[in-house]
């Protein structure tokens, strides 16, 4: 099978880290799924990773044994991290291929997962904010400052609200 999979074995969360020093032994085969999650993921992270979870998890379904594992472990650098490995030689490996295609060719699995997680950040971000502050948002974007209240985001606007209000997401 051709792919770019890392196996476990030769596999680390950061450079300082040793390869394959958090499975089983027996697993230090296994391919890693590239993509990962940590405690201080932002909103694309997380999003490529359920959506990677869940077509390894349909991939699995074809199979006749355990085809996948998502391992989380603590880590001194970002608290934990999260990985998902795939047995090699089976569905779930064929699918991790592709999804290591498809991010080498663009950086989002899934289009509209990231923009639904995206919206949802930034209207939580809206609703978790003091009048004030969104006086001050509209003000500044030249939105009336009437809309700051009501919890739904103005509709108004260059679009500029919702850069300052998805920041680093």
């Amino acid at each position: 099978m051709e792919h770019n999979l890392t196996r476990y074995r030769d596999w680390d969360p950061t450079g300082f880290d040793h390869k394959g020093a958090f499975l089983h032994e027996q697993m230090l085969d296994w391919y890693v799924v590239p993509v990962i999650r940590t405690r201080d993921s932002g909103i694309l992270t997380i999003s490529n990773f359920e959506c990677a979870a869940g077509m390894i998890s349909d991939a699995s379904v074809m199979d006749n044994e355990l085809s996948f594992e998502t391992h989380r472990f603590g880590h001194w650098g970002p608290g934990w991290v999260e990985i998902i490995i795939v047995r090699p030689g089976s569905n779930c490996e064929t699918e991790a291929g592709k999804i290591a295609e498809m991010l080498e060719n663009y950086p989002i699995l899934d289009e509209d997962d990231f923009s639904q997680r995206e919206w949802e950040y930034v209207e939580e971000s809206w609703q978790n904010m003091s009048i004030r502050e969104r006086v001050k948002l509209c003000a500044e974007h030249g939105i009336s400052i009437f809309a700051a209240r009501h919890d739904y985001l103005p509709a108004h606007g260059n679009g500029r609200l919702w850069e300052d209000l998805r920041g680093e997401c």
